[in-house]
């Protein structure tokens, strides 16, 4: 099987031990029935892939896994994966999703209720580094940024800052000192889609074979600093409008582009909200400041409300911390043990048994009293 056209969408030699470990769990398989592959673009029940011989379409059935496991999720773009091909429809389906390196993740938001799920979404796989997109005009927020940080460092990618549309703002060296209280390191980009500005430097950040995201809120220019990357504009963009001084949203699903310098990037949709998602919360990557704080207060169980010895309210005083970073660093707080209690209880639930499948095992239980029972 020649894989040349995989390598260049990131295949390394991990994933291909996996796909040959999954082919060996098949009775009778032949190699010309399976083939490796990564999901570039995923549009509810069908997916866009790429394998040895170019890009084809795919379906997902979660009763055909190879393996039968209860917890199987819908393919994410950036997921290899092992399909069965279909000669006669030229198309494929996906029989299993290879283990993931990475994954970003949110927590899934009932918008009937009003309240979260508790279940995860999986956004995309295997990323290597992701760019959080936040536009300079009045769409700056800098707690929207805590948010995006928390959840990229625990989907296990490498987080980047993008500052975008610092045409449209006039206080751009303001704003970055703002970012750099809260990023502790982290490189920040300043980019203008409009006049070019910052694109090497971006491009420059996106290696060979490396798969890379874009997040951020709808209309901060996350698909017009793509079509920069590529050589040749493939994603549809509206001008920006002049009332509201944002972009239009345009994106409405996760694609996977190759870049001419051999980089792989995805283009996301707007999140309207981005719900926490993690069993292992650690604010720590984003809040180091704050727990360092923590650390030094005069009691092991302080609040930070009105103790005396504290040292986070000695810092907020002092100026060295802001009252709005520590209550966003409550909010997360408090919104990840909701989740953890959720999941938990989710967990301890047991399975409603459906009015139908109730029916069914009252006539099976009599047809099993009369084989003992037979009517005289």
């Amino acid at each position: 099987m020649d894989l040349s056209n995989l390598n260049s969408y990131g295949l390394t030699a991990d994933f291909l031990q996996e796909y040959e470990n999954s082919l060996k769990q098949i009775p009778d398989c032949s190699p010309d029935e399976y083939h490796l592959a990564r999901v570039t673009s995923v549009h509810r029940g069908l997916c866009k892939i790429v394998e040895p011989g170019g890009e084809k379409s795919a379906y997902f059935s979660a009763k055909g896994q190879i393996e039968n496991d209860k917890s199987v999720q819908f393919p994410a773009v950036g997921d290899w994966v092992v399909v069965e091909c279909n000669y006669n429809h030229a198309t494929g389906t996906i029989r299993k999703i290879l283990p993931r390196t990475s994954k970003f993740s949110r927590n899934i938001f009932d918008r009937k209720r009003l309240k979260c799920k508790a279940e995860e979404q999986v956004i995309a796989a295997n990323i290597d580094k992701t760019f959080v997109v936040n536009a300079l005009n009045h769409d700056f927020n800098t707690s929207r940024m805590e948010r995006y940080l928390t959840i990229v460092w625990d989907s296990g990618s490498v987080p980047y800052l993008i500052l975008n549309k610092a045409d449209l703002c006039g206080d751009v060296e303001e704003k970055l000192e703002q970012v750099k209280e809260i990023s502790f390191g982290l490189e920040v980009i300043v980019t203008s889609a409009t006049e070019d500005r910052g694109i090497e430097q971006l491009n420059s950040c996106i290696k060979l074979g490396e798969t890379c995201i874009f997040l951020g809120s709808s209309g901060v220019g996350k698909s017009s600093l793509i079509n920069l990357l590529l050589s040749k504009p493939r994603i549809k963009v509206e001008e920006t409008s002049a009332y509201r001084d944002r972009g239009k949203h345009t994106t409405t699903s996760r694609s996977m582009y190759l870049l001419p310098s051999g980089g792989l990037v995805i283009d996301t949709p707007g999140l309207r909200g981005i719900q926490l998602w993690t069993g292992n919360a650690d604010l720590g990557e984003i809040f180091a400041d704050i727990e360092e704080l923590q650390s030094r207060c005069k009691f092991s169980n302080c609040t930070h409300q009105s103790e005396s010895g504290c040292a986070v309210l000695q810092a907020i005083e002092t100026g060295d911390l802001t009252y709005k970073r520590l209550q966003n660093y409550f909010k997360m707080q408090r919104e990840l043990n909701y989740i953890q209690r959720r999941a938990a209880k989710k967990a301890d639930r047991k399975p409603r048994i459906s009015y139908k499948q109730k029916m069914k095992n009252k006539t099976k239980h009599k047809h099993y009293l009369r084989s003992y029972y037979p009517e005289s």
